[in-house]
């Protein structure tokens, strides 16, 4: 054979190995690799972004009219109360410990004056994964405050609540904060 003819065989070699790697690449991406969504808005992606300037915009309406805070019970160990989240992130000045926990949010009007008959979406999650993400649905209102139901932390490290607060159709607004379970 002459060096003319070894090209052609090189050649299909070289597709034939490049084809192989390619679809083992392919194999392994979709077989190992987690896929992730992003859950801040408690909506796909493709929503955020369709809506996103709305979202701020309710959020920004949201501010003038109330104030909101998430006010955390778990006593420390010298028996202060951990103390309460303005709706901004902090780095993790609450913790949660393992087992059962409950927090409350606290909604008021810009006199002061608690507001009653908000409904509350709550989604408890991880920063890294959505994989331990649940929701919580139950709350009492007593003494201006929305007490959350009892819920169980069963894994050690930073979690991240994110509240969805609606009054009306027009009046709503994501707040998070972010707490450490130990």
């Amino acid at each position: 054979m002459n060096k003319l003819g070894k090209l052609p065989v090189g050649v299909i070699g070289l597709f034939v190995f490049l084809s192989i790697m390619l679809f083992g690449i392919l194999y392994m991406a979709l077989k190992y690799v987690p896929v992730t969504t992003e859950n801040w808005y408690q909506m796909p992606y493709q929503s955020v972004d369709k809506n996103y300037n709305s979202i701020l915009l309710a959020r920004e309406n949201f501010d003038k009219k109330y104030n909101f805070d998430f006010v955390f019970h778990r006593l420390s160990e010298n028996s202060e109360l951990v103390g309460r989240m303005n709706g901004t992130f902090e780095s993790y000045p609450h913790t949660f410990k393992m087992g059962e926990n409950d927090f409350s949010l606290r909604l008021t009007d810009k006199q002061g004056n608690a507001v009653k008959g908000a409904t509350f979406k709550i989604l408890m999650t991880r920063y890294e994964t959505g994989e331990f993400d649940f929701e919580l649905h139950d709350y009492t209102f007593e003494d201006g405050l929305y007490t959350s139901e009892k819920f169980t932390i069963d894994k050690q490290g930073r979690w991240k609540i994110i509240a969805k607060i609606v009054l009306s159709e027009e009046e709503g607004a994501f707040f998070e904060t972010g707490v450490y379970a130990k």
